[in-house]
């Protein structure tokens, strides 16, 4: 199947499944979600719903037990959107990536607050970009 007709299945499956999660479905335990990405099998018989919400590990473990209580009503929903012939088989997955990335740009904060606070320290003058300890490197005057 070419890669070009998975991609656009992909991208209609997850504008679908992000409509009905979060404006179709009435559950509660569904509120603070989104669809992260799709990916679709070549065979287009199984599709991996990756997912993630805020809140802590029982707030996920809560989301992705509505998620699989309603998987059922998804997949119908996706299907009659969907012009093909085999209706892929959903299944959800927490995407962990959006937690990574906050994880990551909150240690470059700290890092660059503890950056700032050693340059202060040491009195040196903090300019944007990083110019004053580029100068300083190089044994030039500011």
């Amino acid at each position: 199947m070419p890669a070009i007709r998975i991609e656009r299945l992909q991208k209609v499956i997850l504008q679908d499944a992000a409509e009905i999660i979060s404006h179709k479905l009435r559950d509660p335990r569904l509120k603070f979600g989104s669809v992260t990405r799709v990916k679709l099998a070549e065979d287009l018989r199984h599709a991996t719903i990756f997912v993630s919400c805020l809140g802590d590990e029982a707030d996920r473990r809560t989301y992705m037990r509505a998620l699989e209580s309603a998987r059922g009503r998804i997949q119908s929903m996706v299907a009659k959107h969907l012009k093909t012939r085999v209706t892929p088989s959903l299944a959800f997955s927490y995407d962990e990536s959006v937690e990574r990335s906050i994880r990551m740009s909150q240690l470059i904060d700290k890092a660059r607050a503890e950056d700032e606070a050693a340059r202060a320290a040491r009195g040196d003058s903090a300019a944007p970009g990083g110019e004053a300890s580029e100068r300083s490197d190089r044994g030039e005057e500011e």
